[in-house]
């Protein structure tokens, strides 16, 4: 296994936690489309304040509703997808929210894209708390014969 596996399953790890912790406090569904502003209380008071989460495939569905409640709760988002305007899209979504993001288009199938966003993640903020591998990546299908 080498080191960006390790890290990248070490992370994953971390991520999952977070994730567990999001879902026993969301009390209701966020709908996607919404611009929340972000309560400057609560993104100052929340454990989650300040930790630098990247959320891959965080365009669109699951991973923009958990971007845009991390952003809500006080975390810097990574925001990553493949197409470049919709990744900014959602950038300036959280900011004009007042929340924190940047954002990294890359593909995520590949080392070079997962070693893309982590090294833009790291650029941006200096270190990542928080993985949330959530995009889709579906490879070639074996069917019996």
């Amino acid at each position: 296994m080498n080191e960006l596996t390790r890290r990248m399953r070490w992370i994953s790890a971390r991520g999952l936690r977070l994730f567990r912790r999001i879902a026993a406090g969301m009390t209701r569904p966020m709908p996607a489309s919404d611009v929340h502003p972000i309560d400057p209380y609560l993104a100052s008071t929340s454990a989650l304040a300040g930790q630098v989460v990247v959320i891959t495939g965080s365009t669109q569905g699951i991973g923009l509703a958990l971007a845009l409640e991390l952003a809500k709760a006080g975390c810097k988002i990574v925001v990553n997808g493949r197409n470049t305007d919709e990744v900014n899209r959602v950038v300036e979504e959280i900011r004009k929210a007042g929340g924190g993001a940047a954002g990294v288009c890359a593909d995520i199938s590949s080392e070079e894209g997962a070693q893309a966003v982590l090294g833009g993640a790291l650029a941006a903020y200096g270190r990542v708390d928080a993985l949330i591998n959530n995009a889709g990546v579906a490879g070639p299908l074996d069917t019996p014969a």
